[in-house]
């Protein structure tokens, strides 16, 4: 066998333990002044998001990040709108962790929402402090706005990495 053939059949025995994904969410204000607004299952003094459930955009785009990475789908394939109609983003959340116990590890969680209204800095440590107890991770929370480039006025958006790490159930048996 050539030595280059030797490389690439390594090369092709190799798994991935590390995976990253990508997610993202983005909702309207809602026209229901009574509807309050939560991200990061902060309650915040503010109109809500329309949504099917209570549109948390943040844990909706983590969520995405971490389906993606561990299962190749997005939220919306577990978890359409019709099927979600009142759930809370913590049983979504929830329910997204019971798929990848035993599976995968949540390393960090890297998350930029992205609003014009409400100011959300004094409410990102309340967020951390949530996202870290539901996902058992480093987490990682950035507000910004879009400095008058576009229209976001009309809603909020949340972008999210996540690193996983796939859990080897076969290497301590023997």
């Amino acid at each position: 066998m050539k030595k280059g053939n030797k490389n690439k059949n390594e090369a092709d025995n190799l798994t991935l333990n590390f995976k990253v994904g990508l997610g993202f969410d983005i909702h309207r204000f809602s026209q229901d002044k009574r509807r309050k607004l939560i991200l990061g299952q902060v309650k915040i003094n503010h109109v809500g998001l329309e949504g099917a459930s209570d549109a948390d955009v943040l844990l909706h785009a983590i969520c995405d990040a971490i389906l993606g990475a561990t299962i190749g789908k997005d939220i919306g394939t577990f978890f359409p709108p019709e099927k979600s109609k009142g759930i809370s983003s913590k049983k979504i959340a929830q329910k997204v962790m019971k798929m990848i116990e035993g599976k995968f590890k949540i390393i960090n969680i890297d998350v930029v929402i992205i609003a014009e209204k409400p100011k959300l800095s004094p409410f990102i440590p309340k967020m951390i402090k949530n996202i870290k107890k539901i996902f058992r991770c480093d987490v990682n929370i950035k507000a910004k706005n879009t400095e008058g480039v576009g229209n976001l006025g009309d809603g909020i958006a949340s972008i999210a990495t996540c690193l996983v790490e796939k859990i080897n159930n076969n290497k301590n048996k023997k």
